[in-house]
């Protein structure tokens, strides 16, 4: 089976090593490798000259090219550029105006109020935005925000699980399986792996030491004996932008 990597962040956005530096460390591992910066508003990569540059680039670095967006921001480019590359990532890093607030997951925060409203807002959010964009991976899709302090079956109970596993399957949408944050827990890939979802890979990757880690996606697709076919390949199938005309939030 060939592992693929989709999912690592380059200095275009928050990641340490260059492109030709991620290849390279891919290549090494014999895995291969897509570069996915964030595309958002929080981040340098946005405006569509900037994403045609971040685009030629790693098309000359011979790697696969995506994107991640911030799932309930705006997509910061047009739909005319997304088209043009090979995959779409999103991923759930904050919750909006939550009583006044944008509340990042990776804050440091010592405790929050509300904290089954935010559980109910995260889950929606997510489930909303895996309807509307034009997604064709999902990102750390059952990661818990740390100062939540909730166990895994308490936010992710199996309404939830069913309804996030139903979502991936109407559109078509690959669950990454993510080294950087062991998500999701093998109890919610069985349950898709058995409802029928495809899957991805990722070590998403930011700083030197992180690129290039597929230890726990290899080892749970073998303990759970996923079929190679089940995994996203970039070019295998139509992209989603092109099948579906979404409703895709841009700068047009």
């Amino acid at each position: 089976m060939d592992y693929y990597d989709l999912h690592v962040h380059s200095t275009f956005s928050d990641g340490d090593l260059t492109v030709r530096e991620i290849v390279k460390k891919s290549k090494k591992k014999g895995y291969r490798v897509g570069i996915a910066d964030h595309l958002s508003p929080y981040h340098s990569l946005r405006g569509d000259t900037a994403v045609l540059t971040y685009i030629d680039a790693v098309r000359e670095c011979g790697a696969y090219v995506g994107c991640e967006l911030d799932l309930g921001e705006e997509v910061p480019c047009s739909v005319a550029v997304l088209k043009q590359l090979d995959y779409i990532i999103g991923g759930l890093h904050s919750i909006n105006d939550f009583y006044g607030q944008n509340i990042f997951f990776w804050d440091e925060l010592k405790s929050i109020p509300h904290k089954r409203e935010f559980v109910r807002a995260m889950v929606k959010t997510l489930v909303q935005q895996m309807e509307e964009l034009p997604l064709d991976i999902i990102a750390h899709p059952t990661f818990i925000p740390p100062f939540l302090g909730l166990r895994y079956d308490e936010v992710w109970t199996p309404g939830r699980r069913r309804k996030l596993i139903k979502t991936a399957i109407k559109h078509d949408i690959a669950i990454e399986i993510t080294n950087r944050w062991k998500d999701p827990q093998p109890q919610f890939l069985v349950e898709a792996l058995s409802a029928g979802c495809t899957f991805s890979m990722a070590s998403d990757g930011h700083r030197p030491e992180y690129v290039a880690r597929l230890d726990y996606p290899i080892r749970v697709a073998k303990k759970l004996s996923i079929p190679e076919e089940r995994f996203f390949i970039p070019g295998a199938k139509p992209k989603r932008l092109d099948r579906e005309k979404g409703r895709v939030r841009t700068k047009d």
